[in-house]
């Protein structure tokens, strides 16, 4: 039996990003996005984003590692044997690292309310995975957090990011949001979550780095609605429904219902 979350992000930022056309081939009717291999540029100098998206896009919903230096600009490198969340805004083979705002991650067990910094993941949230568990199709991510037993399916429309969690097992389940996150020059200013009702959270996350002064504003719409909530300023724990700081970030918690896949 597992248990099943759906999360929808709508994103306001607007972005420019291009996938080959669905020119059909007459020799293999195929047509050229069949060919298309996203993991291609992700390793060693590449800086290419890996993830999910459309053509003209404003949503680049994608992994993220710990960032270890230049090779991670875009947030993710084929080296890495972690994930530490998924976020909804990537740069993609510039060579700076900026962006990847608004950090979502499923996980069980023990609450940890700040990204890992070490390759063991013991300081932190954050899980191991591995390339044998990985999916990466033209607008479809998919992988399996061997630490929280919880597998991840993401997808986009031009503005919106869906999540899809089925967690195999409820061991503390819960989802970290994290609005301090963001990979090598970006530096959150300002930052906001409010949870509107029992499946509604919004906010926003101001930012500096190779983008001066960058916002983005979002909505997240849960399938199951939530159990209880904590947010935090940076690690503090802090009582309301709203909380306007530099480093905002919030557990959210569910009672999941076991469904048949």
């Amino acid at each position: 039996m597992n248990r099943i979350l759906k999360i929808i992000l709508l994103n306001s930022l607007a972005v420019l990003t291009l996938f080959p056309s669905t020119v059909i081939s007459q020799k293999t009717n195929k047509s050229a996005i069949d060919f298309v291999n996203p993991f291609i540029g992700t390793a060693n100098h590449g800086h290419v984003f890996l993830g999910a998206n459309v053509p003209f896009g404003g949503v680049q919903l994608g992994p993220v590692n710990i960032d270890k230096g230049w090779d991670w600009c875009s947030g993710y490198n084929y080296a890495s044997k972690e994930i530490l969340g998924f976020t909804h805004t990537h740069l993609s083979g510039t060579g700076i690292g900026d962006w990847n705002d608004i950090l979502l991650l499923p996980a069980t067990g023990k609450v940890k309310v700040k990204p890992a910094n070490k390759d063991e993941l013991s300081d932190g949230y954050g899980s191991s995975f591995s390339h044998n568990q990985e999916i990466c199709k033209p607008g479809f991510y998919s992988v399996f957090l061997k630490d929280y037993n919880v597998k991840v399916d993401l997808t986009t429309t031009k503005r919106v990011g869906m999540h899809r969690y089925t967690f195999v097992e409820n061991n503390n389940s819960h989802i970290v949001l994290d609005l301090a996150f963001g990979t090598g020059w970006d530096s959150p200013v300002e930052t906001h979550i409010e949870v509107v009702n029992d499946s509604i959270i919004t906010g926003y996350r101001q930012s500096k780095g190779w983008a001066k002064n960058q916002q983005v504003y979002f909505a997240i719409k849960l399938s199951q609605r939530l159990q209880s909530f904590q947010l935090y300023d940076d690690s503090i724990s802090i009582d309301g429904s709203k909380l306007t700081t530099v480093r905002a970030r919030a557990i959210i918690k569910f009672a999941l219902q076991k469904k048949k896949l």
